[in-house]
């Protein structure tokens, strides 16, 4: 058959190259059809990845969320803790009365006798409980050094290093004469250091002055020698 030759098709004549080119129409249309569906399988296939991802990432922070929530109750610190505020005022001339030391050990939940020992260990110096509970310290002191007192009693004896919350407990080791905290949130324990007396410590700054002393005279002579 020529190309010239002719064909039936639905009752109208058409030639055989009109009938290649419909033919090949047809092919291309079909090509274009599945090429849709093709992309459009791909736009969901992406669609229903990235919203499974979406909800993985979601699951995953919020696990994770409630784990970290789980293990650590408080993330607060030494900071954030409202420790109350002290109340200082002055005992005649050379003294010093912290009002509230009762009230400030109950919210602390610790022994007053054991923060009256840490106060007069910080501060060098030494103090007695008045009739009414007020401890009265030898020497003139404002509110921010008892505050700052406050602040680092409760960072050794009453915060949880791991969890930093404060409710923590205190026992006394009587074999290792050590103070022992365990935190009732998280469980974890450690040893508190021990608290040295203030004459002690007295004894230690002397030391370390004359030990200064010792050394720029040693220092000196060596520079007068060359």
């Amino acid at each position: 058959m020529s190309n010239d030759d002719y064909s039936f098709m639905g009752g109208n004549i058409v030639s055989y190259k009109q009938q290649q080119k419909i033919d090949q129409d047809l092919k291309a249309f079909e090509m274009s059809l599945q090429n849709k569906k093709k992309k459009g399988k791909t736009k969901n296939n992406l669609k229903q990845q990235q919203s499974i991802a979406e909800s993985r990432n979601i699951a995953y922070t919020q696990l994770l969320s409630r784990i970290f929530n789980e293990l650590k109750p408080t993330t607060s610190g030494v900071s954030i803790i409202s420790i109350p505020k002290p109340d200082v005022r002055l005992a005649g001339a050379k003294k010093t009365c912290f009002v509230n030391i009762i009230n400030t050990c109950q919210y602390l939940q610790r022994d007053p006798n054991h923060l009256k020992k840490f106060i007069e260990t910080e501060l060098v110096t030494n103090s007695n409980f008045n009739g009414d509970f007020q401890l009265i310290i030898t020497g003139r002191f404002g509110d921010s050094h008892i505050q700052s007192v406050l602040k680092s009693y409760v960072k050794s004896y009453v915060l949880c290093e791991d969890c930093h919350s404060k409710h923590t407990q205190m026992k006394r080791n009587n074999s290792t004469r050590l103070y022992e905290l365990k935190c009732k949130d998280c469980s974890a324990e450690r040893t508190c250091k021990r608290i040295e007396k203030a004459f002690v410590t007295i004894a230690n700054k002397k030391q370390k002055i004359e030990a200064i002393k010792e050394r720029e005279k040693e220092k000196r002579s060596k520079r007068n020698n060359k």
